[in-house]
């Protein structure tokens, strides 16, 4: 590359891989007499990479478009788990323009199960009672002659959108104290 060119000289451009040429402008800009050089069009348009996927449960943030050097961010939905990256770059490699990273995948958050509790049991929960994913229900009761302490129903949540936990104590089934000792508790606390 020249520090200077005579009047009157022409010099074309020539695309980097990673844009086309655009169809019907000539890629030459030439050398006036004024000392400038004849107006230069956008001679080259980046390439696409293309739709980059939208896996399952999973929003796609398109930031500006899929060109080339274009950034995308992957967010699971409430209730999935992200595991993967959670945004890509198309970029040149290969001799070609490709997304950097695949998809995640967004995994749906599961609680392990909740715990039992003496003289009562829980019922609910989701496919079968053996799996609980994320909001669903558990119920506790209490054996007859047991009342129950702290609040019966329990939901699956997630406090940092990876591990699924209670969202509250279990409850305990105690005798007839139970109402006496909440009573109390209310009492002496407030």
């Amino acid at each position: 590359m020249k520090s200077y060119y005579p009047v009157g000289i022409s010099v074309s451009y020539t695309c980097h891989q990673a844009y086309n040429s655009v169809p019907g402008l000539d890629p030459v800009i030439t050398c006036l007499q004024n000392l400038t050089w004849s107006s230069a069009p956008e001679f080259c348009t980046a390439k696409s990479c293309g739709n980059p996927g939208k896996p399952e449960n999973c929003r796609v943030v398109i930031l500006t478009n899929l060109l080339f050097g274009a950034r995308v961010n992957f967010i699971c939905e409430e209730g999935y788990r992200l595991n993967g990256s959670s945004s890509t770059r198309c970029s040149f490699s290969r001799n070609q323009v490709q997304w950097t990273r695949k998809p995640p995948v967004c995994q749906q958050i599961l609680c392990p199960a909740p715990p039992s509790i003496t003289n009562g049991m829980h019922v609910g929960g989701s496919i079968g009672h053996v799996t609980y994913i994320y909001n669903s229900t558990v119920i506790y009761t209490c054996d007859h002659g047991f009342s129950i302490c702290g609040n019966a129903s329990i939901h699956c949540t997630s406090q940092n959108k990876r591990d699924g936990v209670w969202s509250e104590p279990v409850p305990e089934c105690k005798g007839k104290h139970c109402l006496w000792l909440s009573f109390l508790f209310f009492f002496f606390h407030f």
